[in-house]
């Protein structure tokens, strides 16, 4: 299954480039569509999981981003051009790999955005569109506001929202990907959006080391390569603890219930397809024991909350104030554990 759209021109109000396989947006459609939030993401009913690899085979440096329900910008995930290498020359077996390519797990319905830092063939005078509050990325400081560093604005070339098919299969099971190429030629930039098919078997990640710490009065496990890795973090796992102790309001998680959830550390973590894992990235809450087998890690993460790459904390620490982002995780933790009726509440 393939679908491909570029469309040059620019209505007022866009139409959605609707298909089998989702929305598909590109240039001046790609810039109205998010400026009227016909790119926000929506939560559909039928929605399930699923993967979605981007590919960039412009010359363009890109930017990936995520967008909320609110049609706010968020991640801005590099996206260089893909390098493909050559692995293998054999007769009958002929092989090659990329990098570069990027692979988001994600739901039907969520909605990615590609840009530039600077609109191509764009007259400097012209209108670009910034989208509200996160068209302009800023580096925050110790008190989680925006500095004056660092700004970053984006230019929206095209969208792409992932929708279920008539004939399901790219659900939970993570039997098939989304492929999403990124061309330039003539008339601007194009999507190819294209369905394959993965293996299923999971990368087998359940034997890894961890090493068992109290952080903050916290349990922790830390893997075992963080300390050799990352040998400038070991401070800021004091200030981690610290950071735990102080933020959790007394009310809601105090002992027992502190010592219900397990926080896992990682230094990397890779999960899902043998064939196409994906790179752990930010924080999650593991509510599901089914994913958790699915992606081939161990099942005492079941119920705990997992930093997948330790060195990315340090950037995000004081998103929500400080130690905000490992709070909001927690809260999925509480509500899950300790909220009658669980998440159908």
């Amino acid at each position: 299954v393939a679908m491909s759209l570029c469309r040059s021109d620019t209505p007022a109000i866009p139409p959605c480039g609707k298909s089998l396989l989702g929305d598909v947006f590109v240039n001046g459609d790609a810039s109205s569509a998010a400026s009227v939030g016909l790119l926000n993401s929506l939560d559909l009913k039928m929605a399930t999981g699923i993967r979605v690899a981007f590919r960039n085979y412009t010359s363009d440096d890109l930017v990936l981003c995520w967008v909320g329900f609110d049609g706010g910008l968020h991640h801005h995930y590099r996206l260089p051009p893909c390098v493909t290498s050559v692995t293998g020359t054999d007769v009958g077996g002929f092989g090659t790999a990329e990098d570069g390519v990027h692979v988001e797990t994600t739901t039907h319905g969520h909605a990615f955005v590609l840009g530039t830092r600077r609109a191509r063939g764009v007259d400097a005078a012209a209108p670009c569109w910034l989208p509200p509050f996160c068209g302009t990325r800023r580096k925050r400081d110790e008190s989680g506001d925006a500095g004056d560093d660092g700004e970053e604005d984006l230019h929206v070339v095209a969208g792409y929202r992932p929708r279920p098919t008539a004939a399901g299969g790219d659900g939970d099971g993570g039997a098939l990907l989304r492929l999403v190429t990124v061309t330039l030629g003539r008339e601007g930039y194009h999507l190819d959006v294209r369905a394959c098919a993965l293996g299923i078997e999971p990368l087998d990640t359940s034997d890894k080391p961890y090493r068992d710490l109290v952080l903050g009065g916290w349990p922790t496990k830390c893997d075992d390569d963080l300390f050799s890795e990352f040998p400038s973090f070991s401070p800021e796992l004091a200030e981690f603890g610290e950071c735990m102790a102080g933020e959790i309001p007394a009310g809601g998680a105090r002992s027992p219930r502190r010592g219900s959830t397990l926080v896992w550390i990682d230094a990397s973590q890779k999960y899902g397809s043998k064939c196409s894992p994906t790179t752990g990235r930010a924080l999650c809450f593991h509510g599901s024991a089914e994913w958790i087998q699915a992606s081939g890690m161990t099942p005492e993460k079941y119920g705990g909350v997992e930093l997948y790459r330790a060195s990315e904390y340090c950037d995000d620490e004081f998103l929500w104030g400080r130690g905000g982002v490992m709070l909001h995780e927690l809260s999925h933790a509480y509500h899950r554990k300790f909220v009658e009726d669980a998440f159908d509440n």
